[in-house]
């Protein structure tokens, strides 16, 4: 599912003429996560939930073996890459095309996150690895109460082993 294109305003003194090179180009796509381990989720849902009891679906495997999932249900929001894979110090992929991407930094006096729409395909599964990609969506200028602020919209794409899209989510960065 494709989410909104994002307008663009070239004229804040933000914009950067790396950023309107980059606008629309993917990243190659990064390494692989680790494969989602079991204890990962039960983790992951233990956390989420607390100081409740999680779901059974995320951590009793005797409960969930003879339903529909077959095993373990891996929360959609789960993030593989909270944990590098083995011998890895990071997962982010292209890190030097990253800085043609950003809005001037001589320039930015304060940056906030301005939100994240997500939408999400097949669901992660236990053992699957997932990669992941990442562009320069565009950007929309917006006039403040002090300044003019820049909305910077960046896409990011995961898929799974099976090159099936697991989740789609356009991520908002406020500067001004």
């Amino acid at each position: 599912m494709k989410l909104p294109e994002t307008a663009r305003t070239d004229d804040h003194p933000l914009v950067t003429d790396g950023m309107r090179r980059m606008r629309g180009v993917w990243d190659d796509w990064g390494n692989w996560s680790a494969p989602i381990r079991d204890s990962d989720v039960r983790r992951w849902a233990i956390a989420v939930y607390w100081p409740e009891l999680p779901p059974r679906r995320f951590w009793d495997e005797t409960a969930v073996s003879s339903s529909s999932a077959g095993g373990l249900v891996v929360p959609e929001e789960f993030n593989p890459f909270a944990w590098p894979a083995p011998g890895e110090a990071s997962t982010a992929s292209s890190p030097s095309r990253g800085r043609d991407r950003r809005p001037d930094p001589q320039q930015v006096r304060q940056r906030v996150n301005g939100g994240c729409r997500t939408v999400y395909g097949v669901r992660m599964r236990v053992g699957d690895r997932i990669r992941r990609r990442v562009r320069l969506l565009g950007w929309t200028s917006v006039n403040g109460t002090r300044d003019r602020m820049l909305f910077v919209d960046y896409e990011h794409e995961w898929q799974n082993h099976d090159h099936e899209l697991v989740r789609t989510a356009v991520h908002t960065l406020i500067h001004w």
